[in-house]
C-alpha cells in the first residue's frame, strides 16, 4: 500500500473514532433536533490542570459543550437530562498518543507483517489498531507509519 494511501486511511480512521468517542460521550444528537443535556454523575473527575481530583462529580454537557462541573449535592442536574453514572470510575479529557503506527498490532515481525497483511491494512488492521487505542481513553494520535 503506498504511503500517501496508508496516510489518508489513518486520518478517516482517527477522525471517525475520535467522532464517535465524542458522540457516545456526550450523547449528540442528530443534526436538526434539539440538543439534550447529559450529566455525568457520580465518578472522580481528573480535568487535566493538575487541579485535585473532584470525587462524586457532576459533569453537564448540552449538546456538545460541557457547561458545568461539580459535585453532587452542590451542582443540581437539570430536569429531564440524561444522567450517566460514572460511579467507580475516573473521568478525564480524553488522552493524545503522540507516537503510534497503526499498521502494526501485537507483533514485532515486520518482514512477515509487511508480506503477508497489506491488503488488510486499511480495511481491518489500522481500524482494529484505532479501536483498541479508543476503548484505552485515546481519542485522538499521530500516526507515525
Amino acid at each position: 500500500m503506498p504511503i500517501n494511501r496508508r496516510s489518508s486511511a489513518v486520518r478517516r480512521v482517527m477522525s471517525g473514532s475520535a467522532c464517535v468517542a465524542a458522540v457516545a460521550a456526550a450523547g449528540v444528537v442528530a443534526l436538526g433536533q434539539p440538543q439534550k443535556v447529559t450529566a455525568l454523575v457520580g465518578g472522580t473527575l481528573i480535568d487535566g490542570n493538575g487541579s485535585h481530583p473532584i470525587r462524586n462529580s457532576v459533569i453537564l454537557i448540552d449538546g456538545e459543550k460541557i457547561t458545568a462541573v461539580g459535585q453532587v449535592g452542590s451542582l443540581a442536574v437539570p430536569r429531564g437530562a440524561e444522567v450517566i453514572s460514572t460511579e467507580g470510575m475516573s473521568v478525564l479529557p480524553g488522552l493524545w498518543d503522540m507516537h503510534v503506527h497503526l499498521d502494526i498490532n501485537g507483533h514485532s515481525d515486520y518482514d512477515h507483517w509487511d508480506k503477508t497483511y497489506p491488503p488488510q491494512m486499511g480495511s481491518v488492521i489500522m481500524p482494529a489498531s484505532a479501536r483498541q487505542l479508543l476503548l484505552a481513553g485515546v481519542t485522538s494520535a499521530r500516526d507515525l507509519g
